[in-house]
């Protein structure tokens, strides 16, 4: 998603609130930066994740838009993209990427 964002000019800040030590040596994780919060009043993509309690990093966003495929999601953002037919969020975040014409 990041990468779409990019190539469409917006400025882009991944962050997490742990450091997941299975992703070293994928492409773009260098660049992920490890934050207890967003910065105040960012907005936010949150994805794989079905309350926003559970980010931690992005509690204090301005705005969220909440991409998620798992049973029991809370509906938390301000847009909610929820498809328990996907079989991961990646799925949909392909399904975007395709449809804005970007690589």
């Amino acid at each position: 998603m990041a990468y779409a964002l990019r190539a469409l000019g917006k400025e882009v800040e991944v962050i997490t609130s742990i450091r997941a030590a299975s992703v070293d040596g994928v492409p773009g994780v260098p660049d992920i930066r490890i934050a207890p919060h967003a910065t105040a009043n960012s907005r936010a993509i949150i994805m794989e994740c079905g309350d926003l309690a559970r980010t931690g990093s992005a509690s204090r966003a301005v705005f969220v838009v909440n991409i998620d495929h798992h049973p029991g999601n809370s509906g938390y953002g301000q847009i909610n993209w929820f498809d328990p037919g996907a079989a991961a969020c990646g799925e949909m975040v392909f399904d975007v990427v395709r449809a804005l014409g970007v690589r």
